[in-house]
């Protein structure tokens, strides 16, 4: 990526776009077994920081629990406790996926990226560690529950492929944790101020992820 004055570049196209926010994001979910069977993912906790794509300062913070539909009589799996660190008490109080997008949507207009009609009036990029989450997960679960996803949330970056491409890696990076310690490596190790500088670009919108994850996922 090629850092500038007050402007960073993070398209994953070739022609690269600059964004006046991100959004980092990054969902945990729940299953069940019930009769034998899996149950469908669902979302429980719905984060988002919004930071300035000029200087990469946290704008705000979004965070919502949410209540499970198809698990709703069912307590929190120990796997999902042990991981995440989300207790019963805050799902059990916990907001609907529509609730949630509705007051997600809100706090987007209340910062300026959309306007009354939910339109884009600043450019802006969701960043998560992985596909799942807006690639599949949202997407999913708004069809089972037939609901209406905003299109900005299709404007996303999987900022592990991201990292993959920037540090040329042959073998993908397989987690945060592992991308925090080469990108460590790699800073102490470049000479360029702007091969620097880009790494503090990757490094910043991956600690933004970092703050909103569960402590385990580092140990």
């Amino acid at each position: 990526p090629k850092c500038e004055k007050n402007r960073i570049n993070t398209s994953m196209e070739s022609n690269q776009q600059s964004y006046d926010y991100f959004v980092v994001l990054d969902f945990e979910a729940v299953w069940n077994i019930i009769n034998d069977k899996k149950t469908p993912e669902e979302i429980i906790e719905f984060p988002s920081v919004l930071i300035d794509g000029r200087d990469l300062r946290v704008v705000d913070e979004f965070q919502y629990y949410l209540k499970p539909i198809v698990s709703t009589n069912i307590p929190l799996n120990s796997i999902c406790v042990e991981t995440t660190g989300i207790q019963q008490e805050w799902v059990d109080t916990g907001k609907s996926l529509n609730e949630t997008l509705n007051l997600h949507r809100k706090w987007l207009q209340q910062n300026g990226l959309l306007n009354d009609e939910g339109k884009p009036i600043k450019s802006f990029l969701f960043v998560t560690c992985g596909g799942w989450d807006l690639g599949k997960m949202l997407p999913l679960q708004c069809k089972r529950e037939k609901l209406f996803m905003d299109p900005h949330f299709n404007n996303f970056v999987n900022i592990k492929l991201k990292f993959d491409a920037f540090y040329k890696r042959k073998k993908p990076v397989s987690g945060m944790a592992a991308m925090l310690r080469v990108m460590i490596l790699m800073i102490c190790l470049m000479k360029s101020r702007i091969s620097i500088s880009s790494s503090l670009v990757v490094i910043t919108v991956a600690s933004m992820i970092v703050a909103t994850s569960p402590r385990s996922w580092f140990e």
